[in-house]
C-alpha cells in the first residue's frame, strides 16, 4: 500500500482503510475530512488533497473588484461618476521572471443576478497583470514561493483596456474606451494565499509624442499618469 502522506497523524486511518482493499465491488472508498480528502482504490494507491482554499494568480481563482470612475470626463465632456463591479481570472503565462501574465473576465449567465444590469455595464477588452519590485528601490532577485518571509515582488502592476459604456439618458452620453493603470501592494499568506491590497489608485496615461533628436525625424512617446479612480478588491 502506497500512501502519499508524511504525517503520523494519518497513518491510524491508512491501516483501517488497507482492511478494506481486497473487497474490489465497494472500492473506491473516500474519507472526508474539514480540510483533507482521501481516496481509496483497489490497486492499493491511497490520494491525498488539502481541501483548504487559497486565493491564486491563476485560473482557479476568481477575483471580485470594485472599480469607482470619479475623476474623468465623458464623451460630451461631463464628470463621470460611476461604479462597476467586475469579476477577473489572473492567467498566468509560464516562463516568464517576474511572474506575470493575462486577465480574463468572468461574466455571469444568470439574468437574475443582483450584480447583472446597471453595476456590470463594464466591459474588459484586454488586461495583464506582472509582479513588480518597488519601483522606488528595485533589487535583483527570484521570487520563490515560501522562501522568504516577505516577498521580492511587493506589487502588482495591473492594466484593463475597457470598452466604451453607454450612459444612461436620452443624449447618447457615454464613457469612451480607456487603459486602466494599478500598482497593487501585493503579498502572500500561508493561510489565506494570495493577498491583493485595496484600495488603489487607477489611473490612465496621456501620452505626447516629442522630438528625441532635434536635428533629426526620430520621436519618443512620453506619458504622464492622470487619475481616474479606485480600486477594490472585495
Amino acid at each position: 500500500m502506497f500512501l502519499v502522506a508524511t504525517s503520523s497523524a494519518f497513518l491510524a486511518l491508512f491501516s483501517v482503510a488497507s482492511g478494506f482493499l481486497n473487497n474490489p465491488i465497494r472500492s473506491p472508498y473516500t474519507f472526508k475530512f474539514p480540510r483533507y480528502t482521501f481516496q481509496v482504490t483497489t490497486n492499493n494507491a491511497v490520494s491525498f488533497k488539502d481541501g483548504a482554499s487559497l486565493t491564486t494568480l491563476d485560473e482557479n481563482t476568481i477575483w471580485k473588484l470594485r472599480i469607482n470612475l470619479n475623476d474623468s470626463l465623458t464623451a460630451q465632456g461631463k464628470k463621470v461618476d460611476e461604479t462597476f463591479i467586475i469579476d477577473l481570472k489572473f492567467i498566468e503565462e509560464q516562463g516568464y521572471e517576474p511572474p506575470q501574465g493575462r486577465i480574463t473576465q468572468v461574466t455571469k449567465n444568470n439574468p437574475n443576478d443582483d450584480e447583472i444590469g446597471d453595476i456590470q455595464r463594464l466591459k474588459i477588452l484586454n488586461g495583464n497583470w506582472k509582479l513588480s519590485e518597488d519601483p522606488q528601490d528595485r533589487k535583483d532577485g527570484f521570487w520563490i514561493w515560501g522562501v522568504f518571509k516577505d516577498p521580492l515582488y511587493p506589487f502588482l502592476l495591473l492594466q484593463l483596456d475597457t470598452d466604451m459604456v453607454q450612459l444612461p439618458g436620452e443624449d447618447g452620453d457615454f464613457i469612451a474606451p480607456i487603459s486602466l493603470h494599478a500598482m497593487i501592494y501585493h503579498e502572500r499568506n500561508k493561510e489565506s494565499g494570495v493577498v491583493l491590497k485595496s484600495p488603489t489608485t487607477l489611473t490612465t496615461r496621456i501620452y505626447e509624442t516629442m522630438k528625441a533628436d532635434p536635428f533629426g525625424g526620430a520621436t519618443i512617446d512620453l506619458y504622464e499618469e492622470a487619475k481616474v479612480g479606485q480600486l477594490y478588491f472585495m
